[in-house]
């Protein structure tokens, strides 16, 4: 398996991303909600185990 790089960050539609993984709650079809406090939850998870593997299926 060939590791890469994926930029998580907030954002609430798909016009705030380029393929990244965007976190928040899908609260609405095309909506996500409450992105920035999910985003800063990640970065203390990340940041608490330097190293992480997500797997996406």
């Amino acid at each position: 398996m060939s590791a890469c790089l994926i930029r998580i960050h907030g954002g609430n539609t798909a016009k705030d991303t380029q393929g990244c993984i965007l976190v928040g709650i899908n609260d609405k079809a095309v909506w996500l909600s409450n992105s920035t406090q999910y985003e800063e939850r990640i970065v203390v998870l990340i940041g608490q185990y330097r190293k992480c593997w997500i797997s996406i299926a």
